[in-house]
């Protein structure tokens, strides 16, 4: 039986070998496999840095968006004032321009008048020019008229008295 136990022997130790070496390449699967999770641990957390960062950045980009947003509402109410103004402004100017324009009437009318004036004294000069031409040379006929004064203007509206000279 010493022949039998050896040899149950033999094949005890060449199953322990067999079981050692499955061990071994388990132990190495193990190893590698935690070895491979260590790693994507390692990129779960650089993922998860970078969503981080990603939502800081958001975030950044929103408090951005909104401040430009408040300028672009602020820009919006100057421009609307500044339109109100251009309107206002647009309109005071067209009040000035009928405003001048009637004034220039106003002050056509008036040289009109006192062209018609100079020109009526102009004639009754020239009339009693001519009389005191005939005076001279013959019998008397119509005393010489005499100058007419200058009218005074009231310019239209204002009641302001302009005396020409």
């Amino acid at each position: 039986m010493a022949d039998e136990d050896m040899e149950r022997f033999g094949a005890a130790t060449d199953r322990l070998r067999a079981a050692l070496s499955a061990l071994e390449g388990l132990v190495e699967a193990t190893a590698e496999r935690l070895a491979r999770e260590a790693g994507l641990r390692a990129r779960v957390d650089e993922l998860e840095a970078a969503v981080a960062s990603l939502e800081a950045e958001r975030d950044g980009v929103r408090d951005e968006r909104d401040r430009l947003a408040g300028e672009r509402d602020d820009l919006r109410r100057q421009l609307a004032d500044q339109g109100r103004e251009v309107g206002r402004l647009t309109a005071e100017k067209a009040a000035l321009d009928r405003s001048r324009a009637a004034a220039e009437q106003r002050l056509d009318a008036v040289i009109a008048r006192l062209e018609d004036s100079l020109g009526e004294e102009a004639a009754a000069n020239a009339r009693a020019a001519d009389a005191g031409a005939s005076d001279a040379s013959g019998p008397a006929s119509d005393p010489a008229p005499e100058p007419t004064p200058t009218p005074v203007l009231e310019e239209e509206g204002h009641g302001t008295d302009h005396t020409a000279r």
